[in-house]
């Protein structure tokens, strides 16, 4: 016991390495997401003229400068290659001495430490006639045929390059979240890395399995093999191998086995919980599981903008029409309210006047169907400048414009009459000749509405990855069939024009939400709940409010993770803020005003081709007065309460940005406190993250109409509509 309670209080700081495993640390990340970028780099091609390269090139080259090996930087390929064979510290020690008779005294360059001038110099004086600076798709695309062999030397390395290359890609996945960089969760890291030495000391036999935390700093180490080497003799009297080639998580594995073995072992040796937040498996890279979006179709729904000048407008009106002006006017560009207009033209003088041209140049657009017509109106002389007399009518122009052939690079031309009779008002054989000239028109937006769908409870087995995508699922236990509740939404042009299908599963065997988004037949982007497996706490992070996005279990804050065919693109957080009972008046006090509260929402970018500000904050409803539920993402401007979405013609992320509209409408659903009858038939739902999905399938919430539907089905919902079978990427 004596000797467990000196454990419990070990101090991480006893167990010295030999390199700043933090700065390491970093530049491992910078560099993984450099290759991740790059998926070239890992085709046959160009890993065969990598491999190559490190052997016949790069190691010569650090055993022509073994006092220099610390200052060289290998080339891009050359480096990949070198990261993969450093991971297998006893392969790599037997390989370089079987190549170059001595281990090299190499290290991870960091931009303080190392530079690629010297590199290159030396380089480029031993192979004058081989770039520093591969051309990786030139090499990719002169790639042999089939059977045709690389050309080169078969490789003399014991390590599997290629299999280690595919697994770090995974790995980069799971240490890719922003808070890997965080330094109060790095240096937290590198204790944990010092207590898994020390285990590693005190159970020498035992097979240790690292979290992601735990192994980022263990690979860190590795990356300086000589350091690494001298530390591991040091410290445990042999070099630890790292066996990253056992890769099966199911229950009963290898793998799953040894983990709870480490978990058991860290809790009795240390007496901490060995599961850290924000450190746990997130699951496979998403790579190439979901379609590209294409813009295009996008644009086929989208307003076309129309730059039109009135080159001419003739009137024709009896000599009554003289106490009348005459006015047109044309539709306001958004984000003017519908209906509101501008006027473009007053004419005093009704009667047979020809104005030629230029007469007035605005902005109309088109929208497919439903178009808002000019306005050409009548005002009676003798009243104010605001009476209208009620007469006037439509000028449709739209209908020409539809006309006009696209490919036409000058002025367009597109006539438009008008005839109106008012007898009533002294007006007859009142007529309008107008003729316009346009530019060719410009992609404006696309004006969405949501066509909801009809909640079902649905079978959808866990064993096909179509039906999913990229989102990890756990378990259904065996035997049991896993039926979850199901939705699929379509948001529709104002022409009825369908462009993306949204649907939303909710399970409760799995706790998990889900939202897919397809744009045709093609899964485009994936939304799903993640919790503090994969997130870390405030608490663990050096600046809760800028730093990187954490999640607060403690106030019930909820997450998803939204994915595109590139990876993680955002998260977006939620929780139930403000709520606070009302006060009565007293004969001294005023009453205090009850409120019910509000969805605190904010999304985090991942993207890195994100530009510009790298979170939204919002708030659902918007005020305490209102119940509007709008919002703008910088492409989409979202209003939940109508079921509309207007997206920029140019948002390259619009099926990204309908998921977190979804999402966003889910964490409301989910967020909102219980009434206490509801609370009471549900159990008195679990704080814990992992329980946080129950609240979906059992909560009966009243969300309103439209968009705001998606977060729950009603209880009644589930009861009549039958159960059915999803066999299909969509339902």
């Amino acid at each position: 016991m004596a000797s467990e309670r000196i454990e419990k209080n070990f101090d991480p700081n006893t167990i010295e390495v030999s390199e700043d495993l933090v700065s390491i640390a970093r530049y491992q990340l910078d560099f993984l997401e450099a290759v991740d970028h790059k998926p070239i780099l890992n085709s046959d091609a160009v890993l065969d003229r990598a491999l190559h390269r490190y052997e016949t090139m790069w190691l010569p080259l650090l055993w022509s400068n073994k006092d220099s090996c610390r200052l060289m930087k290998p080339p891009f390929d050359v480096a990949w290659i070198a990261h993969c064979h450093q991971l297998a510290p006893r392969c790599y020690r037997s390989d370089v001495i079987n190549l170059i008779g001595f281990v090299p005294d190499t290290q991870s360059p960091t931009p303080d430490t190392v530079s690629d001038e010297l590199s290159r110099k030396l380089w480029s004086s031993a192979h004058p006639s081989e770039p520093f600076d591969l051309d990786l798709t030139a090499v990719a695309a002169a790639a042999p045929v089939d059977g045709a062999g690389s050309g080169f030397a078969k490789s003399r390395l014991t390590y599997d390059i290629r299999g280690a290359a595919q697994r770090q890609r995974g790995f980069f996945y799971n240490v890719s979240l922003p808070h890997y960089r965080d330094s109060q969760f790095l240096q937290a890291s590198l204790r944990r890395y010092k207590q898994f030495l020390r285990l590693q000391q005190l159970c020498p036999q035992e097979f240790l399995v690292p979290c992601y935390d735990i192994d980022l700093m263990w690979h860190s180490h590795q990356l300086t093999p000589l350091a690494y080497e001298r530390d591991c003799l040091r410290l445990l009297n042999r070099v630890l191998s790292h066996d990253d080639n056992v890769g099966d998580r199911s229950d009963g594995s290898r793998l799953s086995k040894a983990y709870a073995r480490t978990a058991e072992l860290w809790l009795q040796h240390f007496g901490q919980s060995y599961a850290r937040s924000g450190c746990m498996y997130r699951g496979e890279s998403p790579a190439g599981r979901l379609s590209k979006f294409n813009l295009s179709s996008l644009h086929s729904g989208c307003q076309r903008r129309y730059q039109l000048s009135l080159t001419r407008m003739e009137l024709t009106a009896p000599p009554t029409i003289d106490r009348y002006k005459v006015v047109l006017l044309a539709p306001k560009l958004p984000p003017c309210k519908p209906g509101k207009r501008r006027r473009l033209v007053a004419m005093t003088q009704a009667q047979g006047t020809v104005v030629e041209s230029p007469v007035t140049v605005f902005d109309y657009l088109v929208n497919g169907d439903g178009d808002q017509p000019l306005l050409l109106e009548l005002i009676d002389k003798r009243k104010s400048s605001t009476g209208l007399c009620g007469c006037g009518g439509t000028v449709v122009v739209s209908d020409s414009l539809k006309q006009l052939p696209p490919e036409a690079v000058d002025k367009l031309v597109c006539d438009a009459s008008f005839s109106y009779e008012a007898p009533n008002y002294g007006i007859s054989n009142f007529a309008a000749e107008l003729t316009f000239s346009s530019n060719v028109p410009s992609i404006f937006q696309c004006n969405l509405r949501l066509v909801p769908g009809v909640w079902i409870v649905a079978i959808m087995p866990t064993d096909v990855p179509s039906l999913w995508g990229p989102v990890p699922l756990g378990q259904v236990p065996q035997g049991q069939e896993h039926r979850c509740i199901v939705a699929s939404h379509s948001l529709v042009t104002e022409s009825s024009q369908l462009v993306f299908t949204v649907r939303v599963i909710h399970s409760q065997q799995l706790g998990q939400s889900v939202v897919q988004v397809f744009n045709g037949d093609s899964m485009v982007t994936v939304a799903y709940m993640i919790g503090v497996d994969q997130l870390p706490t405030p608490s663990q992070i050096t600046t809760a409010k800028r730093g990187p996005p954490s999640l607060n279990p403690g106030v019930r804050q909820r997450a998803f993770i939204i994915k595109d065919a590139a990876g993680d693109w955002g998260l977006l957080l939620g929780n139930w803020t403000g709520r606070r009972r009302g006060v009565p008046a007293t004969p001294m006090t005023p009453p205090i005003r009850g409120s019910p509260g509000y969805l605190d929402l904010i999304l985090h970018n991942l993207s890195p081709d994100t530009s510009g500000n790298t979170s939204h904050r919002m708030r659902l409803p918007n005020s305490d007065s209102s119940d509007q539920h709008v919002f703008d993402l910088g492409g989409i401007y979202v209003d939940l309460s109508r079921g509309s979405a207007c997206i920029d013609a140019q948002c390259r992320s619009a099926p990204q940005l309908v998921a977190a509209a979804f999402c966003a409408a889910t964490l409301e659903a989910m967020c909102q406190p219980l009434p206490p009858a509801a609370a009471t038939a549900t159990g008195q739902l679990a704080d814990s993250v992992d329980c946080q999905n129950s609240q979906v399938a059992n909560a009966a919430q009243n969300l309103g109409e439209k968009i705001r539907v998606i977060g729950s089905p009603k209880l009644q919902s589930l009861v009549t509509h039958p159960t059915t079978t999803v066999t299909r990427g969509r339902a």
